[in-house]
């Protein structure tokens, strides 16, 4: 028992100095941890999961827009919050905003790019919007990188939502870039887009699902490069449809929260 203690003790230091997104979840509490470091394993955000080991590849899901993963209207998949809602007691252990993790990316030699699981240095981000300019600000200066962006959507409304990416980018020089989307810890999509040089826009999406009241963990990866250098210019913004029927919008600013250090 000792053994394993003293084994236990060594993983959860580790973690806590090397990987913010553990701390923040770590101080939410056990139900939080769980639930963030299973949807973290899954999409290689902390390479404790998987394959993901440190200097590999994360595990993204092999998923297309027209794939498998997307429900439709008449098939919406039911899921079940990760925790209830903050209490009044509560909101004071919590930020609006995302947590973002910038993390190498590499492109192998049939143009398929990989999203490893080494942070390289985290932030956190107010608004449904990332931008380029924004993650090359924050990232190194050598090297490709993906932000991935982590947050708990708060859902105070019961019923029917779709969940969709936009992906925008002004002409300009030819670049490539990738979109990821993970909900309540499920793979949706993976998609990239190559020879980019014109105007793009276009929408991924959406995943139709039927939520309650709580929080549910929601994971968003982005990158534009060009050759072995990131490319400025683009950006993903994050759509919900409510289910009162308005079209779908940028989704709020305080809808978005993680847990914060130290409280």
């Amino acid at each position: 028992m000792s053994r394993l203690r003293r084994k236990l003790g060594f993983a959860h230091r580790h973690l806590w100095q090397s990987d913010k997104t553990y701390r923040l979840a770590f101080l939410a509490g056990p139900a939080l941890l769980s639930g963030v470091l299973a949807a973290c394993a899954l999409w290689g955000l902390t390479g404790q999961g998987g394959s993901a080991g440190p200097g590999s590849p994360a595990p993204w899901a092999p998923a297309s827009p027209s794939g498998p993963n997307f429900h439709d209207a008449e098939h919406p998949v039911a899921l079940a919050p990760l925790r209830p809602l903050p209490g009044p007691d509560q909101q004071a252990s919590f930020r609006t905003g995302w947590l973002v993790s910038n993390r190498r990316l590499t492109v192998d030699a049939s143009a398929d790019a990989n999203v490893h699981s080494e942070s390289l240095g985290a932030y956190h981000h107010d608004g449904a919007t990332l931008t380029m300019q924004e993650m090359i600000e924050h990232g190194p200066r050598d090297g490709l990188f993906a932000a991935t962006a982590a947050g708990l959507w708060r859902v105070e409304q019961p019923g029917h939502y779709e969940v969709s990416v936009r992906l925008t980018r002004p002409a300009g020089e030819s670049a490539a870039c990738i979109t990821r989307l993970a909900f309540g810890t499920k793979p949706v999509f993976r998609e990239e887009q190559l020879g980019m040089s014109d105007d793009f826009d276009r929408t991924y999406g959406p995943e139709h699902v039927l939520l309650r009241p709580g929080l549910y963990p929601i994971l968003v990866a982005f990158s534009c490069w060009s050759g072995a250098r990131m490319s400025s210019g683009g950006e993903v913004t994050v759509l919900v449809q409510k289910p009162d029927g308005a079209s779908a919008q940028p989704v709020a600013a305080d809808q978005i929260i993680v847990p914060l250090i130290g409280r």
